[in-house]
This record gives C-alpha cells, structure tokens and sequence, in this order.
C-alpha cells in the first residue's frame, strides 16, 4: 500500500467518523513513558476530560515491512473492532503529527501499568480472590478475543495493563484474524520465548 492511499484511507476513517481525529494542541504535558520494538509510547492530558491518555506512534522498521501506515491501519481496525469489550484498551481517537506527517493512536490510560509492574508491587498485599480476580479478566479477554477469530499473537505480562483494578489487553499490532491473510507482520514478533540453557 502506498503511501497517499494510506493517508487517504485514513481520511476517509475519519469522515465515516469511526474515529475521532483529536488535535496536538488538545494534549498537555506530553511524556514518553515507553519504547519498544514497534513503536513509542507516550502520556499526556486530554485537556477536554482533563484526564491522562495514552499516544502511541508506530515505528517505521522492518518488523511492520517498512508499510508504517498499512500496520497503523491494522491495528486501528483490531482496536476498533474490538472497541466495546471492557477487557480491550479502547482507543479513543487519533492525531496527525504535522511536522512528521506521522499518525498516533490515543488511547485509554492505565492508571496502575501493566501487569508485571502491578505483580510486582502489590502482589504480596493482593488476596487470593484479587488474584483469582485478575486471572478471570485476563481469561475473560482472551474467550472474548477467541469467540471474534483473533490471535493475539504477543500476550503477556506487559501487554496486560490494569485500569482501576480491572485487567485489560492490549497491544493488538500483531494481532491476526483467522479469516483473513496479512503479511504485515511476518516471523517471529514479541518477546523472546523462553529457552531451556542445556
């Protein structure tokens, strides 16, 4: 996919209204509080909520075959598809990045990170029934992900964040509908697995 023709399917993302186009200048207090292999992540204030949201730009790299738009483009329709699971990170719109003529997503904050951080420092103050609790939501996300036909393909402990004591997924860059082929992502993505040393 070209790059015009990205843009322009974006545009007409937003004309249909499927997602709100949200202007820089509405963001305060922009901080990056993450960078991976796809991308970066970033927080700021949503001055018309004046609550904390989350702006994350895709990186332009072999892993997404060098199509940045066509993988923005995926995971948009993921996101969105996957918007009225409360389990699911919902995004609440996107920006344009004028002087990189980038796109971000912005997306619903997690007041308590992800999952590994909140294990970490909580997990000997949770009871067993928060515990059994979050397992359930992260179960729940996963049925609700498998009864739509899509493979997350990069599940774990920091593509689970906790919003207000409740377990949801995210990261669905590499998520994969059964029905459909893509090559947008191709190989081994995520973490590394683990590899017995003998």
């Amino acid at each position: 996919m070209n790059k015009n023709l990205g843009a322009e399917l974006i545009n007409l993302i937003i004309e249909q209204k499927l997602v709100k186009l949200i202007d820089r200048s509405e963001l305060t207090d922009i901080e990056k509080i993450d960078a991976g292999h796809f991308g970066i992540i970033s927080r700021a204030i949503w001055k018309k909520t004046n609550n904390y949201v989350v702006c994350k730009k895709l990186n332009n790299n072999e892993s997404i075959s060098n199509k940045p738009i066509e993988a923005f483009l995926h995971e948009l329709k993921m996101v969105r598809r996957l918007d009225f699971c409360q389990r699911i990170i919902r995004i609440l719109g996107i920006i344009l990045d004028e002087s990189t003529k980038e796109y971000l997503f912005v997306m619903q904050y997690a007041d308590s990170g992800n999952l590994r951080k909140y294990l970490k420092n909580r997990f000997s103050t949770l009871s067993w029934d928060d515990k059994i609790k979050l397992a359930y939501q992260i179960t729940d996300g996963i049925k609700f992900l498998q009864g739509e036909n899509i493979l997350h393909r990069d599940l774990h402990s920091k593509n689970i964040v906790i919003h207000q004591g409740e377990a949801k997924i995210i990261d669905l860059g590499i998520a994969k509908s059964i029905e459909t082929q893509t090559n947008i992502h191709s190989g081994v993505m995520g973490m590394i697995a683990y590899n017995d040393p003998k």
